[in-house]
């Protein structure tokens, strides 16, 4: 798939992943698709979004942008506290700390999910939100670093494969509004 953003950093689809029209299927062992490099600056404002399909409630990632040690932003499903979560890694080194908004969310089935970095406050904020709702926003501590690494679909740095379908993924420049959020893939 093509990177139509300067860029030009085209998808790659894993070993194991199809694609079937606009459809990506992943299992919960491996199957993902990564970007030959960074679509996005993570330590500035942006957005990010995704239709998906979810097959059960196991633990996975849906969206990251990867730094060289770990990913800088993911948008993952948490198993243990049945919650989506947006998790942002403090630096970009092996056991950095993490801040996480997480909302509870136990169904299966299409979702909308986004997810926004805000640089332009005082206080760096992530939010989550679930089918056009912010449900839930955190403050983060330090600025974000820029992740240099691919953007991945259905994976993180670390592995943590989500099981279902990713039908469309946004990553966009800048952190839309609320109001914009609740219009995306509508």
């Amino acid at each position: 798939m093509t990177d139509r953003a300067p860029y030009g950093h085209d998808l790659k689809l894993a070993p194991d992943a199809y694609l079937d029209m606009t459809t990506i299927g992943t299992n919960s062992l491996r199957g993902s698709a990564a970007t030959t490099g960074p679509v996005l600056r993570t330590d500035g404002s942006f957005t990010l979004s995704a239709v998906l399909w979810r097959e059960n409630l196991a633990s996975g990632t849906v969206l990251s942008a990867d730094g060289t040690a770990q990913s800088a932003l993911r948008v993952h499903n948490d198993a243990d506290a049945a919650s989506w979560c947006v998790t942002v890694a403090l630096t970009d080194a092996p056991g950095a700390g993490e801040v996480s908004a997480c909302a509870a969310d136990s169904t299966t089935g299409f979702e909308v999910l986004a997810a926004s970095y805000d640089a332009a406050t005082d206080t760096d904020t992530a939010s989550l939100y679930l089918d056009g709702a912010k449900v839930a926003t955190v403050a983060v501590p330090v600025a974000l670093w820029n992740a240099t690494g691919s953007f991945a679909l259905g994976r993180a740095h670390s592995g943590d494969a989500f099981d279902g379908y990713i039908l469309s993924a946004r990553a966009l420049t800048g952190r839309l509004t609320d109001a914009q959020i609740a219009a995306l893939d509508r």
